[in-house]
């Protein structure tokens, strides 16, 4: 077993109390042992914090004694540690692994069983994974890293849920600028549209622990012909191909693999307990716990190949939290699911605790050292920097949905902010979409506040300003815009990005009435509106592509109400002429720096069924007009104040029952200020 660091410390401590308070007569001699043995354990915990496991359980371990142990080499990391934290990670988070990793050679691929466990406890801003790594360009610089990734994880920062997915990833330049998780960008390829299969969708059921296990076989394949890197299922009813990252998209990995890893993977902010990896138990014993089995490399022509005892190279991080068991061939014992090794753990402390433990044996050593020489520790309060005028929680424009990322630069007031909570899709080729919208009223809202349930269809996003093409609408509580406190249905467009054309309803021209008569006016009272948790009561739009003349229509779908409200003309517009790049629907919020910001949605963070603010019967439109199933995995949620606002989980209600097609609910009571 090994010393854990708290163990350490605690011994480096005594020490430390032994050599102050001990006999006055004790001798030097006794007292440079004790100091010595002090320094020693800090420096152990220093290590250990520092991510240099002192030794690896397991007889058939591969054994890293000769590397130094007073320095930190990236060398002596497995290649997605090396370069996936320089490159991706949070500054102010911190990441665990428990892996093996295979020796320097030629691969074409490998396959991998691996059981499925949950982590209902995570937090928003963690992960725990096990994945599949293939990749070359290690050693080089982090533009030559080329990888492809797949396994299952829990991300709720990426999904908006706690659930399991199975999931993707690639670069191209060491995580620096290329590459995503799933559909997110251009990259993986989906094989069959129709398939179950699709990068980001839910798995289940999930293992429990000592009890049924349940599991995913992936097999990453380099294609002889096409030289496209190929993800399969080869998993019960689900076998078949996924999809595949193109040739084109690589370097270093065009021709072969240099090295595989397997494992787990975790990612925590530094001050909170890092969370469960794989079954969140450090058993290593057959039939409990996480783990790997049938692990084949692949030949160039696709033939399995056993890998070789001692041709795979552990590494944990941070044995206190997570370990990884033997590599070993379970045929060799009388099992049947090759070769195999079991991974995972509680997770557990803090970053932050643990330097604080480091630090504090640290500096008992040091007073231990001016004792014994002598003089007494002095340390002036000047030597003491603050840091705390630097932002820990900086927000970069990229990391914005769309409407916010030009509409906070170009229209919104110096004085005021803006939250949201708000689901985004995946770039692609969209003609339209529709949802039903929950309306609720904000009658506390201030005269300068803006409270709205919005759908935005756009085009030139990630470009130049003048190039964002956008069409809203929704409803709202405006006091600014309409004079009053109730819920308007509105519209609003823009040909720059804000800058200088569009504007709400009929404030200027541009959208076009389709029948004076209609009840469906943009900037129209909407009531009655809906009470928490009693009466519920909705709007239900399409904004839609007309095939022939090219302009935007928008519908009302509901009731009495339902028929052609009006459109924007084709002719408005520029990066919006002939398609859509990107849809959001969800809820928007306005209020200037020196005041509480106001409600969203219901104004409750209630993300129960019959209860909230949501959107529901969500749908894409076709070129032809037909509608289009949201896929598991392709919106992105976004949520700027999670402690004013929160967005559910993006859900089929059909298979829980319901009968609304895709929701999410979202909302929040406000009360943010600046």
């Amino acid at each position: 077993m090994f010393l854990s660091l708290s163990l350490i410390g605690l011994v480096s401590i005594c020490c430390f109390l032994l050599l102050i308070f001990g006999k006055p007569k004790q001798s030097m001699a006794i007292k440079r042992i004790l100091l010595l043995a002090s320094i020693f354990l800090s420096l152990i915990s220093l290590h250990q914090v520092r991510g240099r496991p002192f030794h690896v359980e397991g007889s058939a371990l591969g054994n890293q004694s000769n590397q130094s142990n007073d320095s930190f080499s990236s060398s002596a990391l497995p290649f997605i540690a090396r370069y996936h934290l320089d490159a991706v990670q949070d500054p102010n988070s911190v990441g665990h692994w428990a892996i093996y990793e295979s020796i320097p050679g030629e691969y074409y691929g490998t396959k991998a069983k691996m059981n499925v466990y949950g982590v209902p406890d995570i937090k928003p801003k963690q992960i725990s994974s096990a994945e599949i790594w293939v990749a070359n360009g290690v050693g080089g610089p982090p533009e030559n890293l080329n990888t492809v990734q797949a396994g299952w994880q829990v991300n709720p920062a990426v999904y908006g849920d706690n659930d399991v997915h199975l999931f993707t990833y690639w670069t191209a330049d060491g995580y620096k600028s290329t590459g995503c998780y799933n559909l997110h960008c251009n990259g993986f390829v989906v094989a069959n549209s129709s398939s179950r299969n699709q990068p980001g969708r839910k798995l289940a059921p999930v293992s429990i622990y000592g009890g049924n296990q349940y599991w995913i076989e992936l097999r990453i394949q380099k294609d002889p012909q096409s030289g496209d890197w190929w993800l399969y299922r080869d998993d019960g009813e689900d076998r078949g191909a996924i999809g595949y990252w193109p040739k084109s998209l690589f370097t270093s990995l065009v021709d072969k693999a240099s090295m595989i890893e397997w494992g787990g993977y975790t990612e925590s902010l530094k001050d909170e307990k890092s969370p469960p990896m794989g079954s969140g138990h450090f058993s290593v014993e057959d039939k409990e716990g996480a783990y790997f089995a049938d692990i084949n490399y692949l030949s160039s022509d696709g033939h399995e190949i056993v890998p070789i005892d001692g041709q795979q190279t552990p590494y944990m991080n941070r044995e206190d939290c997570y370990r990884v068991g033997a590599f070993f061939n379970t045929n060799e014992h009388g099992g049947d699911e090759g070769c195999k090794f079991f991974y995972g753990g509680a997770g557990g402390q803090s970053m932050a605790i643990k330097r604080i433990l480091v630090l504090a044996s640290i500096f008992l050593s040091l007073i231990s050292l001016h004792r014994v020489r002598g003089r007494p520790l002095h340390a002036e309060s000047n030597a003491l920097v603050n840091h705390s005028n630097q932002s820990n929680d900086s927000f970069s424009s990229s990391e914005l949905p769309f409407m916010t990322r030009y509409h906070l630069d170009a229209k919104q007031d110096p004085n005021s902010v803006s939250h949201w909570a708000v689901y985004q899709s995946v770039n692609g080729e969209y003609y339209g979409t529709r949802a039903k919208i929950i309306v609720y009223g904000v009658p506390d809202i201030k005269p300068n506040q803006v409270s709205s349930a919005v759908i935005w269809v756009a085009n030139g996003v990630g470009g130049p300003v003048e190039n964002f093409n956008s069409v809203q609408a929704g409803w709202q509580v405006n006091p600014a815009v309409y004079g009053d406190n109730d819920v308007h249905l509105f519209t609003y467009w823009t040909a720059d990005g804000y800058q200088s054309t569009g504007c709400y309803d009929f404030q200027c021209d541009g959208f076009v009435m389709a029948n004076l008569s209609t009840t469906s006016v943009p900037g129209r009272t909407v009531t009655p509106v809906s009470l928490y948790g009693v009466d519920r009561f909705w709007i239900e739009l399409r904004i839609q592509k007309d095939s022939q003349s090219g302009d935007w229509w928008l519908y009302r779908e509901d009731g009495e109400n339902r028929g052609a409200i009006g459109y924007w003309p084709k002719s408005l517009f520029t990066s919006l002429a002939d398609r859509a790049s990107s849809i959001e629907w969800g809820g928007f919020v306005n209020s200037l720096k020196d005041e509480m910001s106001p409600a969203m949605g219901s104004g409750h963070f209630s993300l129960e069924d019959n209860k909230g603010a949501y959107f529901a019967n969500i749908y894409y439109i076709s070129t032809e007009g037909n509608e289009i199933t949201p896929v598991d995995g392709k919106q992105l949620s976004y949520v700027d104040r999670e402690d004013c606002y929160e967005i559910g989980p993006f859900t089929d209600s059909e298979r829980l029952g319901g009968d609304e097609g895709w929701k999410f609910f979202y909302g929040g009571p406000g009360g943010c200020t600046n």
